[in-house]
């Protein structure tokens, strides 16, 4: 099996947010990526974990001496890890791997798993992303989360916990760049004000629990909103505990405006606001931008 797809410019990539770290089954999680992966004519080949027996201060490490060091140890005191299937003939960045799996585990309940992969290598289906969301069910109970599109170049993978990732100068709006921080600032560290029941953003599919589904806006819960028209989405129950909320494209502004007002949506920037990032003596990998989580280094060579 060889990885003989090139990424492509766009990726695809699920995001679950706030959970436990002891209800996340990362060892069942793990073998359970690795069939993904195969699943998709994909090796994966490199990775990189935090663990007293990882690769923390180091760079990747092959995928099958990564793996042999976590069965031998038990997969125990693992507090991030990353698995990519890189191409055959790799770019010097593993943020444009062909597919990425991370778990960035937090003790604070605001952890975050990432699924993502190139379009070439799987679209961008509502009822793959849904079948995906459930199957992931099993290993972990996020109580939020998102599906998006993201080109690689803007880094998908950072973007979930609010690091700016860009390649070369293709780099993103300072709007976008100051949405970007307030989520890192706001959900990535304790003392942020994400709550339960906070939206990131609208999203093409957006992973909600009862807490969301109880807000208030406009009077109403968001349940009984968003049923309340199709212009609104539409709404699923996926599992015992998440649901789906699906946005088609062309009604994401929309939405996201008629919801400007209520408080909900955590990232939305008021006009004059400003954002600063919060101070860490942890950088990502352009020496410019915060990591909260302290795992840019798994994502280096």
């Amino acid at each position: 099996m060889v990885n003989d797809t090139l990424p492509g410019p766009l990726g695809n990539a699920i995001a679950l947010h706030e959970f436990r770290t002891e209800d996340f089954t990362l060892k069942d999680w793990f073998f359970y990526t690795e069939q993904w992966f195969e699943k998709h004519n994909l090796t994966p080949n490199k990775m990189g974990f935090d663990a007293p027996y990882g690769s923390r201060g180091r760079s990747s490490i092959g995928y099958k001496y990564g793996k042999k060091r976590l069965i031998e140890n038990n997969f125990a005191d693992v507090t991030g890890i990353s698995i990519m299937a890189n191409p055959s003939v790799a770019p010097k960045n593993n943020l444009l791997a062909i597919a990425e799996a991370i778990a960035y585990l937090k003790e604070n309940n605001r952890s975050t798993l990432v699924m993502c992969w190139s379009d070439r290598v799987q679209e961008f289906i509502k009822g793959y992303l849904e079948s995906f969301i459930t199957e992931l069910n099993q290993f972990v109970s996020p109580r939020y989360g998102y599906c998006f599109q993201r080109r690689f170049a803007h880094s998908p993978t950072f973007y979930t916990v609010g690091i700016i990732g860009c390649e070369g100068e293709d780099e993103p709006s300072e709007e976008e760049e100051r949405e970007i921080t307030k989520w890192g600032n706001e959900f990535s560290y304790s003392d942020g004000t994400y709550k339960a029941g906070d939206l990131r953003d609208i999203y093409p599919l957006n992973i909600l629990t009862q807490p969301h589904l109880d807000r208030d806006v406009y009077g109403q819960s968001l349940k009984d909103w968003i049923e309340s028209s199709p212009e609104h989405g539409d709404l699923k129950k996926l599992t015992d505990t998440l649901w789906s909320w699906w946005v088609p494209k062309e009604k994401i502004q929309s939405v996201r405006e008629e919801l400007s007002n209520t408080g909900i949506i955590l990232c939305m920037q008021i006009e004059d606001e400003e954002t600063e990032i919060k101070s860490d003596d942890k950088l990502d990998l352009s020496g410019s931008n915060l990591d909260p989580f302290g795992v840019s280094h798994l994502y280096t060579k």
